[in-house]
């Protein structure tokens, strides 16, 4: 990703701790068209399919907070919904899109929800959300579904109304512990930073290593506002570790590895793809080769893949300035999986007939940017504590850096204990 992740990181933190206060507070999301001329009412758009009953849907972002926002998922929703309108809309139902500004804000998220509710959506979609659990029981209510969102918020992988299109934070630290075992590491070591949002890192990437064999991974806590993690660096290759996994902001990424290869450390260093950005790879330069990276969403570098393709191209039709990151695949991947379920709806796509048609997927459908996808609930889910992952979605991508570059390296692995 190409967004701050230490300003996310901090705004997380503090926003959590000020939840609180907050909840005497009433405000509201702010409300905009993202399809059609942007007049601040859902307009659809062309293609000829405005005779038939539109297909209303609702994304949640964050357009401007000093401390987050991702412009770039909602740039992936218009840019979506406008190639499928162009095309003559699903099944000849055009989409209008409410984009949702939730501004970082507990509350104002929450309204956004209660807003999907009063409008009556189809589903919300492709949204980014931190403080998602309220929201989800407004939605459970009114039996919206809510379709590939960030996977930031646990309620994602547990709420009946939910279905993501990847494991998001699971995957990514489940994933990163995988690495370490695939690379033969026997005692990992993890630095973290320390943000509520970085323990839950933590805490993902210990849960595996210990479910998926013997042992434990030793932690070292390395505070954000630091110039330099020389001392936690020391602490994490000490004591005889053989591999060192990291969790922490996009900005702090290049230090910590920096901090490792100076402690003198050959061993695998692994990550997760959102912290691999150009400017990243570019901080690090060559110590930053051969690390491993668990990744959800196909790389924009692998140009020979279609769903890459098709989303790049759309990106740089709707806006060729926007980040084509972690973020916006996200958002992208979200409608993609919206879309093809859509299609397989008879008469008008409701919440109800669309909910209907998610939890029927038996035979796995292909989203562009993950691959194979079937409905929760189809089968024992592979962990109980996340049961809307299912065996396809509970998965990551191994990829590394190699030449100043992030590429896969293999096939999409399932996690499995």
């Amino acid at each position: 990703m190409t967004v701050n992740r230490n300003r996310l990181r901090v705004g997380m933190a503090l926003l959590a701790a000020a939840t609180l206060a907050l909840a005497g507070c009433s405000s509201s999301g702010s409300k905009s068209s993202a399809t059609g001329s942007n007049t601040g009412g859902a307009t659809t758009g062309g293609g000829g399919s405005a005779n038939k009953s539109p297909i209303k849907v609702l994304q949640i972002a964050v357009l401007a907070n000093a401390a987050f926002s991702n412009p770039q998922s909602t740039v992936a929703a218009k840019a979506y919904v406008k190639q499928v309108n162009d095309a003559g809309g699903i099944n000849g139902h055009p989409i209008t899109l409410e984009i949702c500004d939730s501004d970082l804000n507990p509350n104002k998220e929450t309204a956004c929800f209660q807003q999907a509710v009063t409008d009556k959506v189809a589903a919300v979609v492709g949204s980014f959300t931190i403080f998602a659990a309220t929201g989800m029981k407004l939605l459970e209510r009114a039996g919206i579904p809510f379709i590939g969102g960030n996977g930031t918020d646990i309620s994602e992988f547990t709420s009946k109304i939910s279905f993501p299109g990847d494991a998001g934070e699971v995957g990514w630290y489940f994933g990163e512990a995988a690495l370490m075992r695939s690379a033969g590491v026997k005692n990992p070591s993890l630095m973290y930073c320390d943000t509520a949002a970085c323990g839950l890192s933590k805490d993902l990437a210990s849960t595996y290593w210990s479910k998926s064999g013997s042992g434990s991974v030793k932690t070292v806590s390395a505070p954000l506002a630091q110039p330099q993690y020389t001392a936690q660096a020391a602490t994490a290759v000490s004591g005889g570790a053989d591999g060192v996994m990291l969790a922490s902001s996009t900005d702090v990424i290049p230090k910590m590895v920096s901090a490792v290869r100076q402690a003198n450390f050959k061993g695998p260093i692994a990550l997760i793809d959102p912290f691999v950005t150009d400017q990243t790879i570019q901080a690090m330069g060559a110590q930053g080769e051969g690390l491993l990276v668990s990744g959800l969403l196909a790389p924009t570098s692998d140009s020979s893949n279609p769903g890459v393709q098709a989303f790049v191209k759309a990106m740089d039709a709707q806006d060729p300035k926007a980040s084509k990151d972690g973020i916006s695949e996200h958002a992208w991947n979200g409608f993609d999986l919206f879309g093809q379920v859509a299609k397989t709806v008879q008469g008008d796509v409701t919440a109800s007939s669309l909910m209907a048609a998610l939890n029927g997927v038996t035979s796995p459908i292909t989203l562009g940017l993950t691959g194979a996808w079937t409905s929760p609930g189809q089968g024992t889910p592979p962990s109980s504590t996340y049961p809307r992952l299912t065996a396809d979605t509970l998965s990551y991508l191994p990829e590394k850096i190699t030449n100043n570059k992030l590429v896969v390296t293999g096939a999409r692995v399932k996690l499995t204990f």
